[in-house]
């Protein structure tokens, strides 16, 4: 690999390399990239107006529509598209079983969210009913019943057959 005494064009040329790393996966369509990095590599001590670093630039400002910046910034701080590691996989069935649970929790919560709203709207309707009043108008009927019976048992008991 050829250095470069101008940060910016090692710079570039890094990033060409990372993003080219992730267009392996099947990002691109065509492989510019990977011939505008090869014809930058080529160059002995090229400055940022040398045409093929200006190639390079062009091609990678091309690339920026199928790989957003945010991909690129992952992929300088060590991400990999590819990485099949123990830690990320302990990392995907830890999110895949918390995004489980939380949908138990969510269900059971609109259950019992629901079943009050049920409730409540049963409250309202028995109150809109004027309960209250009815069922006092119920208690005083049945004492009036038992008092008519309990007459009624006191004269049988008076009376000899």
């Amino acid at each position: 690999m050829t250095t470069f005494h101008d940060p910016l064009v090692s710079g570039l040329l890094a990033d060409a390399k990372l993003v080219a790393g992730y267009g392996r996966y099947g990002v691109f369509k065509d492989s510019a990239l990977f011939a505008a990095i090869g014809d930058a590599e080529k160059l002995s001590d090229a400055s940022a107006s040398h045409p093929e670093v200006v190639k390079l630039q062009t091609v990678l400002n091309d690339c920026s529509s199928t790989v957003p910046f945010s991909t690129l910034a992952a992929l300088r701080t060590g991400w990999s598209p590819g990485d099949m590691s123990r830690r990320a996989a302990l990392a995907t069935y830890f999110l895949i079983a918390l995004s489980v649970t939380m949908m138990i929790v969510i269900g059971k919560l609109t259950y019992v969210y629901n079943r009050g709203v049920s409730i409540n709207a049963e409250l309202q309707e028995i109150d809109n009913n004027d309960f209250s009043a009815r069922f006092g108008q119920s208690i005083r009927q049945v004492w009036a019943t038992k008092k008519q019976l309990s007459s009624a048992a006191a004269q049988q008991r008076r009376r000899p057959i």
